[in-house]
């Protein structure tokens, strides 16, 4: 049975985000997955999943952290966006810098070009868009699309880019922003779930389909700051049903016995009985 601590906390008693190591652990467990899926794709199956499992992550931490400085009155959306540049731009830059630099050595000039239009795309955040008219994920070539992963990072930033609005908004005018967020969530799903059969390349690089997922991690981080939690019947069972879904999303390769017993061993840490949303 689910319980609350308290239907709605009071300001004064809402706690202060602070970093959680388990979490970096389960973004290493996401990030591993889709390496080895690119690296060879018969070792981990479905490890491409890793990449929405870092999506729910992702939406679960910055939403943490706005609401965090919304509830001590100090958010500020400029510095928001100064502190997502400051963390992503860097790094992104070198990748870029030096995918130009090997394809300009490497590459026909008509590969080189791509390459230059898709990290031009990479650098203002909508690399998905273009990719949409490239052809589907799995059908490219990863030696001729080097940034192809950046499509991800792609999906994050336009949501972020709307995210801090989006809770200034839903915190000041409703009691009930994790609800809210849930219907979104929802409705994004089912889209997802429509557009699929019919056109997959859109449901897999645009955000409407995409967001699903960043709301699950957004509306955890509302429940966190009204103070739910799960009773331990419910953990327990959330639990088993967790590693059941994690062992069949993560589906192995049947001659990876050992992969094999090590996603099962992952999949009840992720959901050991002692998990909480607090």
């Amino acid at each position: 049975m689910l319980h609350a601590r308290s239907w709605v906390l009071k300001e004064q008693y809402r706690p202060e985000f602070t970093y959680r190591p388990e979490i970096d652990g389960l973004r290493s467990i996401a990030v591993l997955s889709v390496f080895l899926f690119h690296l060879d794709n018969q070792l981990l199956m479905g490890g491409f999943v890793g990449v929405d499992v870092f999506f729910v992550i992702s939406g679960f931490l910055i939403t943490s952290l706005l609401l965090n400085d919304i509830d001590h009155r100090r958010f500020s959306i400029v510095r928001f966006y100064q502190r997502r540049i400051a963390r992503i731009a860097p790094m992104s830059s070198v990748v870029l810098a030096t995918s130009i630099f090997f394809g300009y050595l490497l590459y026909s000039l008509q590969d080189f070009a791509s390459l230059g239009a898709n990290s031009l795309a990479a650098a203002i955040s909508l690399i998905n868009l273009k990719l949409l008219f490239q052809g589907g994920y799995f059908h490219s070539s990863p030696d001729a699309q080097p940034i192809i992963h950046y499509w991800s990072l792609a999906i994050e930033e336009q949501y972020y880019i709307l995210l801090p609005t989006y809770l200034l908004i839903i915190t000041k005018l409703t009691k009930y922003p994790s609800g809210i967020t849930y219907i979104l969530c929802c409705i994004s799903l089912a889209l997802c779930a429509i557009i699929t059969p019919i056109n997959s390349t859109c449901a897999f690089y645009l955000l409407p389909t995409r967001a699903w997922e960043l709301f699950v991690g957004s509306g955890l981080a509302m429940a966190r700051r009204d103070g739910y939690v799960l009773a331990p019947r419910s953990t327990s069972m959330a639990g088993w049903g967790g590693e059941r879904i994690t062992s069949n999303l993560f589906r192995v390769h049947q001659r990876s016995q050992r992969l094999s017993r090590l996603a099962r061993s992952v999949s009840r840490l992720w959901n050991s009985p002692g998990t909480r949303i607090d």
